[in-house]
């Protein structure tokens, strides 16, 4: 059984792909989503030049590009931003969130 799916994105046409897929997928099998944005950007201030909600709000209007009102609010996604470099910080994650 699929609890859970994490769908990293970097906001490519094929992470857009990975995106719809994963949607029907968790409609589907009743899973929760979380998706995440690792731009790889270092820096002090970074939260204040790229903070969660807008990171947030560009894939809210991906996702409503594709899904109904209802549907997203079924899956009630659960969105992350981290630092560093990708993979790492997507694997450190999942771990923590037991995806």
């Amino acid at each position: 059984m699929v609890a859970s799916i994490l769908v990293p994105t970097d906001f490519s046409p094929t992470s857009d792909s990975a995106l719809q897929y994963a949607t029907q997928m968790a409609l589907t099998l009743g899973a929760r989503l979380y998706l995440m944005h690792v731009p790889g950007k270092t820096g002090e201030h970074f939260e204040a030049n790229y903070p969660l909600g807008r990171f947030e709000t560009a894939t809210r209007e991906r996702l409503s590009s594709f899904l109904t009102t209802e549907e997203l609010e079924q899956l009630r996604p659960e969105y992350a931003l981290r630092v560093g470099a990708p993979a790492e910080e997507i694997v450190r994650y999942a771990d923590a969130c037991d995806v």
